[in-house]
């Protein structure tokens, strides 16, 4: 019996560890307008400021050579994110060769909407994106567009579900 609750608490130990240790590595992203704010699950994740011409946006990255790329754009609710992701498509099957549609599917976090994956491939290079359409408390859709190469892209699927699902809006 002891042994058995010895290994209970073992287990119970190691799972509090792991999340404590995946929390402190977690940091907090807030636009700076106060349109959203997510979270970032690695200290690999680094916010890149662009400034254009008409305004200055923020990007994300993982990665110096061979980065995965995180673009926030939000949309006017003209259309469901379900509407999004078939226009999406049909844009991107135009435009990038090779493309071919992985998954569609229901997505549910902080915000809930439609995720979907595809391929194509850029200068000879196997590349992948994952695009989520959610639903902002706002009443505006939110695009986070991730993209890169297919092995980067699919070894980060869990931290890129974690940043959508971590993602809100207004700084609440």
């Amino acid at each position: 019996m002891t042994a058995k609750l010895f290994s209970i608490f073992l287990t119970l130990f190691l799972i509090l560890g792991l999340f404590s240790a995946t929390s402190a590595n977690t940091r907090t992203y807030e636009d700076a307008r106060g349109d959203y704010a997510l979270e970032l699950p690695s200290p690999k994740w680094r916010v890149v400021k662009l400034n254009g011409i008409t305004h200055s946006r923020t990007e994300f990255i993982n990665g110096k050579q061979s980065a995965v790329l995180l673009r926030i754009r939000r949309v006017y609710p003209a259309a469901s994110p379900s509407d999004l992701v078939h226009r999406q498509q049909s844009w991107d099957s135009l435009f990038l060769s090779g493309y071919m549609i992985r998954k569609d599917q229901f997505f549910e976090g902080r915000l809930s909407g439609t995720k979907y994956s595809y391929e194509y491939v850029k200068g000879g290079i196997p590349m992948a994106g994952l695009i989520y359409h959610l639903q902002g408390d706002d009443g505006f859709i939110y695009r986070l567009q991730f993209t890169g190469p297919q092995n980067r892209m699919w070894e980060l699927l869990e931290q890129m579900d974690f940043i959508a699902g971590s993602f809100r809006t207004g700084m609440s």
